[in-house]
């Protein structure tokens, strides 16, 4: 199939839908893609933006519209959802995708009512909301419309939704991610396809989907606004291709992975284990996650190659090696020899059994690799101390084996420490770098980071990287 692409920009209020375009619902229904600016979706993302999760206060997510919403909805940051909110990324960790997620499968602002019931728990629904808390907080997300006239704001702000859709339209034009996902994945009868834009997510994007009770999906991609020009109009870079991409491909990947934990949880899990670090740090805090995240990655590298953009493929890899998914490209080999030798009608299905023995040799691999990474031995001051004595001359590092001659002591601003010349003893072994710090304030840095790694064994093996906090005391 090869869709022409219709786009229209619809928000849906008192439970009906304002159509913001010309081009008919019944076109965009038959058509491979909707873009929609989403009430749900930005109901979601202002009332964790009130809540304080950093994802959805991001300082990129900062435009016109954004500072509206500041002024309308920041005084109700006392309100009992915003509370809730806090509690449930606290308790549960809702944060990032799971307010996308509960987004999608509510009916509109209307009712605010879930569109499938919570008990069973809904196949698509993230798992972090749970029966009890998810209907409290609906309640009150209700009230919380209510008290701020929130579907008054929407009205208000029609035509700030169309402009960013004319906006995202003219970039996205003549392009066929459907055709390319249906050839990859294989075709799924009654699949909608649904793009939506949100500014108060700034540079954060969710893939996510509902499952519909008579079996058929819709799968969504939803694009956070980061750069804007004079006029106050998104800017969308080619990049965009690559993110929609990814955003989409987690609603076909995340499904077979977690259908198969069975079966991937050895391989997966003692490859976590020595990168769970770095993942946790990027927000991927479980051996699943990153499993979803690798085969949705290779995903973007499969389809950069299929449109012949071997320097943005190159580009891919190098950001995914530095975000520690350096297996990223040798997996989108691997499917790329798949789909050559696959029947018709296979989708992603039939690769399982490919991929658990990829997972299997890639941590075997990694494992070895790990006999010959450099460890930290002893740390001074101490990771995590919170009394370190402000005359403190120099911090140092001792390594498990020789180094090569290189540092990366990464990071900035007023908490970074004031630093000398760094060096190595005669070992190779420790490492000193001379400080000069002060009373009662709190430090931090990393040893290596994504981008930069140059602390490294003399084999050339780098340390994987290591973010560093301490405390001074007061004198």
């Amino acid at each position: 199939m090869n869709p022409k692409l219709v786009f229209f920009f619809i928000a849906l209020f008192l439970g009906g839908s304002l159509v913001f375009s010309s081009s008919p619902l019944e076109a965009a229904e038959k058509s491979g893609i909707q873009v929609l600016s989403d009430p749900r979706v930005e109901l979601m993302s202002i009332v964790f933006r009130l809540a304080g999760n950093p994802e959805y206060n991001m300082p990129n997510s900062k435009c016109p519209y954004t500072d509206e919403v500041e002024k309308v909805f920041r005084p109700f940051s006392s309100h009992p959802v915003v509370k809730t909110a806090a509690r449930l990324r606290r308790e549960y960790g809702v944060s990032y995708d799971a307010p996308m997620s509960l987004a999608v499968h509510l009916d509109g602002i209307q009712k605010l009512k879930l569109r499938v019931p919570l008990a069973p728990h809904p196949a698509n629904l993230d798992k972090r909301w749970k029966q009890k808390e998810t209907e409290l907080f609906l309640e009150q997300a209700r009230d919380f419309m209510k008290k701020t006239a929130y579907r008054q704001f929407l009205k208000k702000h029609e035509k700030t939704y169309l402009g960013f859709g004319k906006s995202l339209e003219a970039k996205i034009r003549g392009q066929n991610f459907i055709s390319w996902f249906e050839d990859f994945f294989g075709e799924r009868p009654g699949l909608q396809t649904r793009l939506l834009l949100s500014a108060v997510n700034g540079g954060q994007s969710y893939g996510t989907s509902f499952l519909r009770p008579d079996g058929s999906e819709e799968v969504y991609s939803i694009i956070g606004m980061y750069e804007y020009d004079g006029a106050g109009r998104p800017v969308f870079r080619d990049s965009l291709f690559s993110l929609i991409v990814h955003e989409f491909a987690h609603s076909y990947v995340n499904p077979l992975i977690l259908a198969n934990q069975d079966k991937l949880e050895d391989a997966v899990s003692r490859l976590f284990g020595i990168f769970g670090r770095q993942m946790s740090e990027n927000a991927y805090g479980t051996w699943q996650i990153m499993a979803c995240e690798t085969l949705v990655r290779a995903t973007v590298q499969l389809y950069l190659r299929d449109q012949k953009q071997a320097d943005k493929a190159a580009l891919h890899l190098k950001r995914m090696k530095q975000k520690g998914f350096g297996w990223v490209g040798a997996l989108a080999d691997e499917l790329d020899d798949y789909r050559k030798q696959r029947k018709q009608k296979d989708g992603l299905k039939a690769f399982l059994p490919r991929l658990v023995e990829f997972f299997e040799k890639t941590a075997k691999r990694e494992e070895e690799r790990k006999k010959v990474r450099p460890a930290i031995l002893s740390m001074t001051p101490a990771n995590g101390t919170t009394d370190v004595n402000p005359n403190l001359a120099q911090i140092q590092v001792v390594f498990d084996r020789p180094m090569r001659q290189g540092w990366s002591l990464v990071g900035g601003g007023k908490h970074h420490p004031e630093m000398g010349k760094p060096s190595y003893d005669s070992t190779k072994k420790i490492f000193s770098v001379p400080v000069k710090l002060k009373p009662n304030w709190a430090y931090k840095f990393w040893l290596n980071s994504q981008r930069f790694q140059n602390f490294a064994s003399a084999e050339g093996v780098s340390l994987l990287p290591i973010k560093v906090e301490f405390k001074t005391r007061g004198k």
